[in-house]
């Protein structure tokens, strides 16, 4: 029975990817990213931040610089990095994200995030819509995870 719900989410969220990934690009042209693996974690109780997590890949012929990101399911959400400092792991904003033709950038624990400040309800999945200049703007809908599922 597990393996039946791991695989029908897999599914599920691979099909989300699939319908968001490559939309909303602001400027005409096609999404210049493609994005999979999105996952933001369900809040720990009595917190209001939490962390998503994805894959991005430009499938442009254009470096695209990812400067943020926005969603109704928060006041705010920030480019982040985590950076050893001493013995300690410490989070760091970052002001942007480059991502040149053809590469692809992973955003995960430990590494590059986004991080969601006043959230609200997420429900289920929750949209993202990560923002990069001139490029355009790609909306994501991100699976929720429990802690320790991401």
């Amino acid at each position: 029975m597990l393996l039946r719900t791991v695989v029908t989410r897999s599914l599920a969220l691979a099909l989300t990817t699939l319908l968001w990934g490559g939309c909303g690009a602001t400027n005409g042209e096609e999404a210049p990213l493609e994005v999979a693996d999105a996952r933001i974690r369900a809040p720990i109780p009595g917190q209001t931040r939490t962390a998503a997590y994805f894959t991005a890949r430009n499938v442009s012929d254009r470096t695209v610089v990812v400067t943020g990101a926005r969603s109704p399911a928060a006041e705010s959400v920030e480019l982040h990095t985590t950076v050893r400092d001493g013995d300690v792991m410490r989070m760091r904003p970052l002001p942007e994200v480059v991502i040149a033709p053809g590469e692809t950038v992973r955003f995960a624990p430990g590494g590059s995030h986004l991080m969601l400040f006043g959230v609200s309800e997420l429900g289920d999945s929750v949209e993202i819509t990560l923002e990069h200049g001139d490029t355009g703007e790609t909306r994501v809908r991100f699976e929720t995870i429990t802690l320790g599922g991401g």
